[in-house]
């Protein structure tokens, strides 16, 4: 099965087949390698052209008003459960599946009526936001006076989902590109329109005008790429048997985002109940911070669905185990030594930032970014792989574990530790949902985790740590950039040396890169000294298999 297809090529080949388990894991990790690198580098240029200006607009507003502007927000988020439906996650898996077996036309019928039937909700659902205003200023964010705010708020809502549906899809057809270029655009219109309103004196209005214009835009280039470049055959607004499957299918996934958003709504009537508006700033702070590991998250949810999807859980049981392993090792790779960097250098990055200002920021990033470090055990792999399976009721049941524990204890913990205990709880929640997901794995599927590597990356990953955070700390460089000058290079290096010294990295994984070399362009002569750097540690490692042997140079 062919891992690529030219962006150019809109009328996607009929002939692609799910693979079999003969060469199965091969394919399987070139899917993920070329669609993730393209996903990552588009939510990576969003994000940096997004942070930068977010500095600018948090300093203006100062944390009183960014605290508002935080709040406000999350009146679409209350609104999200009640037009989601499951869709998007539905949308990915019959798109994918479709596009594999039958074609390009059945995946289009699937994507315009997902996108039909949840324009239409959305624009009723901001309709009621817009009637109810009053009720939300004053009664579920408790800041009268902010009925303007509300009602802009929940604007973005429509063109919101016509971007998750539509960069869904995409990826899902093999069309990862438009999908990158459709958070660049987001990220930039927003960013722009923002600080051009926060200078023009607009405060927390122009903020929230921002926030809309940035997924307004998205939207409209995504309809246009849907338009001019896939061109359907066939264009059925709303086809009704489609719709019932993915409402069918998607209903489990339709209560894991009524949860998630009930935690996050309730998180959100406590930080307004028992926290301060400067707090609630802070943690603002801390959560556009959380940019850095969401655009490599982002990347890997919409990359191992389609990927699973390919994949039949009966036919292919004997290579799932194995491509289960790549998506654990490819998506640790992509996120544990970034959380692990944001962990060990918040303090310095927050001041390099906004300087004494949010004082409490630093704390409440690290806390947050504990979330990130599970990857090893399968955390960003476990519900994916389900999806892509068609078991979305197992994703029920591990989101459901997560939303039992949080919702138990979110009140008596706020109440004893503060907004730092909340987030501990937020990810600590986690650990038992993991642990139902690993153990539904196992039982119907044959997937395990591979313990000793989990282990190596771990052990790694903290030995890469540890010394930096010592130099930060006991060096007197000064805080803010100077520590993020001699810091990251130094954690870098050490994980880049530690990891194939480990095991974590080997052969395989090198030859893969050098493929990627090849087509590089100006990267190639950095990433071949890359790959001969750690061909060489891997050589001395007293973790290297018998078996493993570099098959290509990467020339």
């Amino acid at each position: 099965m062919s891992s690529h297809i030219d962006p150019s090529d809109d009328r996607a080949s009929e002939s692609s087949k799910l693979p079999s388990s003969t060469g199965g894991v091969d394919s399987f990790t070139s899917e993920i390698t070329h669609t993730g690198i393209l996903l990552l580098a588009g939510n990576a240029l969003s994000t940096v052209l997004l942070a930068v200006i977010t500095v600018f607009v948090a300093r203006i507003l100062g944390p009183d008003a960014y605290g508002v502007y935080s709040l406000v927000l999350l009146t679409p988020t209350y609104l999200t459960f009640a037009v989601d439906l499951g869709l998007p996650a539905s949308l990915t898996h019959f798109a994918a599946k479709t596009f594999s077996e039958s074609g390009p036309d059945e995946a289009n019928r699937y994507a315009t009526t997902a996108i039909t039937a949840a324009t239409i909700l959305s624009l009723l659902a901001t309709t009621a936001a817009a009637m109810f205003a009053s009720y939300v200023s004053n009664v579920v964010i408790s800041r009268p006076g902010t009925e303007t705010l509300v009602i802009t708020a929940s604007l973005v809502l429509a063109p919101q989902v016509l971007f998750t549906l539509l960069s869904n899809y995409f990826a899902a057809t093999k069309r990862p590109l438009y999908s990158a270029s459709m958070s660049v655009i987001q990220g930039l219109v927003k960013g722009l329109v923002q600080l051009i309103l926060v200078l023009m004196s607009y405060s927390v209005l122009g903020a929230m005008i921002g926030h809309v214009a940035g997924s307004v835009a998205a939207a409209l280039v995504g309809t246009v790429l849907m338009a001019v470049k896939v061109k359907p055959k066939k264009l059925v607004a709303l086809d009704f048997q489609a719709l019932k499957q993915m409402l069918v299918y998607g209903l489990p996934f339709y209560a894991c985002i009524f949860m998630y958003q009930s935690m996050i709504q309730y998180e959100g009537i406590l930080m307004g109940e028992l926290a301060t508006d400067a707090q609630i700033g802070n943690y603002k702070i801390a959560n556009n911070f959380m940019f850095i590991l969401s655009m490599t998250v982002t990347p890997l949810n919409s990359t191992f669905v389609p990927a699973f999807s390919r994949y039949d859980p009966k036919k292919d049981r004997a290579v799932l185990e194995s491509i289960f392993r790549e998506a654990i090792k490819y998506a640790s790779f992509m996120t544990l030594p970034l959380a692990a960097a944001v962990i060990t250098l918040s303090g310095d990055g927050v001041y390099a930032l906004f300087g004494n200002e949010y004082a409490e920021a630093p704390l409440y990033l690290a806390l947050l970014a504990l979330h990130s470090i599970f990857s090893p055990i399968g955390a960003n792999v476990i519900a994916n792989s389900f999806n892509g399976l068609g078991k979305s009721h197992y994703v029920l049941a591990v989101n459901g574990s997560w939303a039992f524990f949080f919702m138990l204890l979110a009140r008596p913990v706020m109440l004893w530790a503060g907004l730092p205990g909340m987030i501990v709880l937020f990810t600590a929640s986690w650990i038992p949902a993991i642990a139902v997901g690993l153990a539904m794995a196992k039982v119907r599927f044959g997937m395990t985790i591979d313990k000793s590597w989990s282990i190596r990356i771990f052990s790694g990953t903290i030995l890469a740590a540890l010394p930096t955070w010592a130099l930060v700390t006991f060096l007197p460089l000064g805080k803010g950039w100077p520590n993020l000058i001699l810091g990251g290079p130094v954690f870098l290096i050490l994980i880049l040396t530690l990891y194939p010294l480990l095991g974590v990295l080997d052969n395989k994984d090198l030859d893969r890169l050098g493929g990627l070399a090849c087509r590089s362009g100006p990267f190639r002569p950095t990433l071949e000294a890359f790959i001969y750097y750690e061909r060489a540690l891997v050589s001395v490692s007293p973790f290297k298999r018998s078996s493993d042997q570099p098959t290509t140079k990467g020339d």
